[in-house]
């Protein structure tokens, strides 16, 4: 789970009745979203952009690569096979939101392969069979 000031959370809830802390990596910024994908969790780490992190060992989970030049704030992240979308926004000035596509097929090394503007300010995104859907502030979902 992310964790908002620490980053990471990883919580075993092998016995749903007891779930219990396992590990846990603290993240440059604010850890907002995260999502999976193998042995690797990504998290929208705010002005921190994109953080990669490897969990094959989720006692010990290691940032092993960052993506920076995402706009302002990271505020959303979803796989698909070998991307990373992730929707990010100028915080403190409406209309300046952006979706990222990143290549993740290396995870040690992310490059990204698009981005597009967003007419609001992005703060969530699904993805279905063949769109990514953005939440915009101020003019819904696009």
């Amino acid at each position: 789970m992310a964790g908002d000031h620490v980053g990471l959370h990883v919580i075993d809830v092998t016995g749903v009745d007891n779930a219990q802390r396992y590990g846990a990596v603290d993240t440059p910024a604010r850890g907002v979203d995260i999502a999976a994908a193998g042995d690797y969790a990504y998290v929208a780490d705010g002005w921190q952009g994109l953080q990669v992190l490897e969990v094959s060992d989720p006692a010990s989970p290691v940032i092993c690569a960052r993506v920076e030049a995402i706009r302002d704030s990271a505020v959303a992240v979803a796989t698909s096979g070998n991307h990373a979308f992730v929707a990010s926004a100028v915080l403190w000035r409406f209309g300046e939101g952006e979706l990222c596509v990143v290549d993740v097929s290396q995870p040690a090394s992310p490059v990204i392969l698009a981005t597009v503007p967003t007419p609001g300010t992005s703060n969530e995104l699904a993805l279905g069979a063949s769109h990514i859907y953005v939440a915009d502030s101020g003019v819904g979902c696009r």
